[in-house]
């Protein structure tokens, strides 16, 4: 159905296991995706999954946007991945955010579009609304010709410190591979290979990519 045709009354139920358990419309496939952060982050309370075009220009090159350019996106979301590509509406498609979800909030969807949790379905809109315009931000910028300015990583702290204060989400710090996800310094030789809005993300080990089963937990509406 088309979103703006939908009524409550379209709207349905399911248990954590994606039994449905009221409502006169079959659930969306999709669903599977939210589920699986559900049993895998307890902190999760709302899901967003949705296709917005410059964020999802990103995930169908593979790219990450920089971090520490613009307050609003450092304090909200912090930093993304990509999740590789699988089937839309598939277990295997919902288990390729598994990796990654523990140590994010937003993640691309490779050749599809993004995902954000939260506390809140308000908090969850607001990491794709901020992510969406920052990606969209970074393109209108490139085009002046000119390079970007970023924020230190002093105040970059600060910023993090805020986001504590608001009762965001924390995430472990980088590990010396993660910090490759952050832009290279200029005299970096990945810099001439890389556009100065987008780089890509590190190979993880097989390990590292192979979800982690959890049993269910409390039911949580999405």
């Amino acid at each position: 159905m088309s979103k703006y045709d939908l009524t409550p009354d379209d709207i349905c139920l399911t248990d954590i296991d994606g039994n449905q358990i009221a409502g006169s419309k079959p659930r969306s496939s999709e669903l599977l995706l939210h589920l699986e952060i559900y049993k895998a982050v307890p902190q999760a309370k709302a899901v967003v999954h949705c296709h917005p075009p410059h964020a999802t220009a990103y995930a169908i090159t593979g790219c990450l946007p920089p971090s520490l350019i613009i307050p609003e996106f450092e304090v909200i979301v912090g930093r993304v991945a990509v999740a590789p590509y699988e089937t839309p509406g598939t277990m295997a498609f919902a288990e390729t955010v598994l990796p990654y979800v523990k140590n994010h909030n937003t993640v691309l969807l490779a050749n599809h579009g993004i995902v954000c949790w939260a506390d809140t379905v308000t908090r969850a809109e607001w990491c794709a609304e901020v992510l969406e315009t920052y990606c969209w931000t970074l393109m209108i910028a490139a085009q002046l010709g000119s390079p970007i300015l970023r924020i230190s990583e002093q105040q970059g702290a600060d910023l993090r410190a805020l986001r504590k204060k608001l009762g965001l989400p924390e995430f472990p710090p980088e590990s010396p591979s993660d910090s490759r996800l952050d832009m290279p310094p200029v005299n970096d030789p990945r810099v001439e290979a890389q556009s100065p809005i987008a780089f890509k993300q590190p190979p993880r080990s097989p390990d590292a990519d192979r979800p982690e089963r959890r049993s269910p937990r409390h039911r949580r509406a999405e």
